[in-house]
C-alpha cells in the first residue's frame, strides 16, 4: 500500500503512521512490536499499537498523523477561509 501511495503522490516522502491493531489481544499476537517498529523504520513512518475495542491509542493515531501532516507542510494553519462562508472547491490528497 505504501508503494501505491508513493506512486500516486509521485514522491517517496509523505506522512505515514503504521498501526498495529488489536493490542488488547497480546496472547494472540502474530507480529511482534519489534517487527512493527522495524517495518515502520523501513518506511520512515511512526509506529503505534492500538485497540479500537479498548480505545487504546486510537486518538493518538489521528493526532500523530495530523502532527506529521502539519510538519510536512500539508496544512497551512494560517490560511484564511474565504469570506462569505463560501468553501473553495477542489480535492486534496494528503
Amino acid at each position: 500500500m505504501r508503494d501505491q501511495i508513493a506512486r500516486v503522490k509521485d514522491s517517496e516522502k509523505f506522512p505515514l503512521v503504521l498501526v498495529g491493531n488489536k493490542c488488547d489481544l497480546a496472547d494472540q499476537r502474530v507480529i511482534t512490536t519489534e517487527q512493527g517498529e522495524s517495518l515502520a523504520t523501513k518506511f520512515n513512518a511512526k509506529f503505534i499499537e492500538a485497540s479500537a475495542k479498548t480505545r487504546i491509542n486510537v486518538e493518538d493515531i489521528f493526532l500523530t498523523l495530523l502532527r506529521l501532516i502539519i510538519v510536512a507542510g500539508g496544512i497551512d494553519k494560517k490560511k484564511k477561509q474565504p469570506k462569505g462562508g463560501k468553501k473553495s472547491k477542489g480535492c486534496n490528497l494528503l
